[in-house]
């Protein structure tokens, strides 16, 4: 008996250690439950504002970016330098990589231009003026399916003929790829805006510099 009421007490007291230990540890899973939601919730949060914040860096804040025809990638014209001609009428931006020349029209090139097969840098864009009326004629029947787009500065009609080339052409000239944009100022002379370049090249600088031609001069729009 003597022993019974020795060892009991003994009993007693392990189990209630045992069950404070229990709730112990049932109160320290559930705060590590807590703490593990929580910080889920904060993970999946600041994975949304970066997503979001990468989204609105594509707004364009400038007056220029705004007006962009480029609805893919933007371009920054704000520092290129700018052709203007006078006897012509127009003016035109270009990159500070790139220079032009007067042999054909008015033709812009990167300085570390490609090379045709007659070791002549191919042009990326040119601008090419037609003040008499047969050749305006015939540099608008040129295009047999124009489609009417917007420049930035030019307020009136637009419209713009794409054109595939051969390989064979390619070989030669150095590109295969072309876009040829009308625009017409108020004395009905045509200005013939072509873009080259090859079936798989990224052309956004070229793009961007046909948005920013304008007239000047009396025609300035």
């Amino acid at each position: 008996m003597w022993l019974f009421s020795f060892v009991f007490p003994i009993k007693c007291g392990i189990l209630q250690v045992l069950h404070t230990m229990m709730y112990i540890m049932d109160k320290e899973i559930k705060i590590v439950i807590v703490l593990i939601g929580f910080l889920s919730l904060t993970i999946i949060a600041l994975l949304f504002f970066v997503s979001w914040t990468q989204d609105s860096a594509h707004v364009l804040p400038t007056e220029e970016q705004q007006h962009s025809g480029n609805t893919t990638q933007f371009v920054d014209s704000s520092r290129w330098r700018t052709y203007t001609s006078t006897e012509s009428g127009y003016a035109i931006k270009y990159p500070k990589e790139w220079e032009f020349n007067l042999v054909d029209g008015t033709a812009f090139y990167p300085m570390n231009c490609t090379k045709n097969k007659y070791d002549k840098c191919v042009a990326h864009v040119s601008v090419n003026v037609y003040p008499d009326t047969e050749q305006t004629i015939n540099a608008e029947k040129k295009c047999r399916a124009p489609q009417k787009v917007t420049l930035r500065y030019v307020s009136g009609d637009v419209s713009v003929c794409r054109h595939t080339m051969s390989d064979e052409f390619a070989v030669t000239q150095g590109y295969n790829r072309k876009e040829v944009y009308y625009v017409r100022n108020s004395n009905d002379h045509v200005f013939e805006i072509t873009v080259m370049y090859m079936d798989n090249d990224a052309i956004y600088t070229e793009e961007e510099m046909v948005q920013t031609f304008r007239f000047v001069g009396d025609y300035d729009e």
